[in-house]
């Protein structure tokens, strides 16, 4: 969760959504266990949490799910009352969508994630979570950005301009 904490800082840099995409693939260390049946770490609750992360990333627009995710991870001890109070972002996230969408279509949405993420999971072995600049992965700046994401991305952003 501290990752998210420091993503919240850093979309509050002026210009920063305009100079980066920031694609969260929520799946961590999910597995498939069955048809249609996951497994997640920490557990159900984490799993149904996924599921409604990817419905945000599928249904709301980019900043909105972006937003989204964000709040959840980053301010929530108790995801539920987030859920229903503090992120529904003045009201321009319609939760009842996300959580029919998370029941009806989550399994569907999950293996979508699983998809998403294997491509780097596989080269990368499962690190949770794992960032990735321009579809490259280093374990350096892995190292740098989980200490301080804000300053790594900066720092890639003027090596790259």
């Amino acid at each position: 969760m501290n990752i998210f904490k420091q993503l919240q800082k850093l979309l509050e840099v002026r210009g920063i959504r305009q100079k980066v995409h920031f694609d969260l693939v929520p799946y961590g260390k999910a597995n498939l266990i069955g048809e249609g049946v996951f497994s997640c770490q920490h557990g159900n609750s984490e799993c149904f949490f996924n599921k409604i992360h990817g419905c945000a990333k599928r249904d709301l627009g980019y900043d909105d799910s972006l937003d989204f995710m964000v709040c959840m991870m980053s301010s929530c001890s108790n995801q539920y009352r987030c859920l229903f109070k503090e992120c529904e972002l003045g009201k321009r996230i319609d939760t009842s969508k996300l959580l029919k969408c998370a029941i009806e279509e989550g399994n569907t949405i999950m293996y979508n994630m699983k998809e998403l993420s294997s491509a780097f999971s596989l080269e990368v072995g499962v690190f949770v979570p794992t960032v990735v600049f321009n579809k490259e992965y280093s374990q350096e700046v892995q190292s740098k950005a989980l200490s301080n994401l804000t300053k790594t991305v900066l720092e890639y952003l003027n090596e790259n301009e």
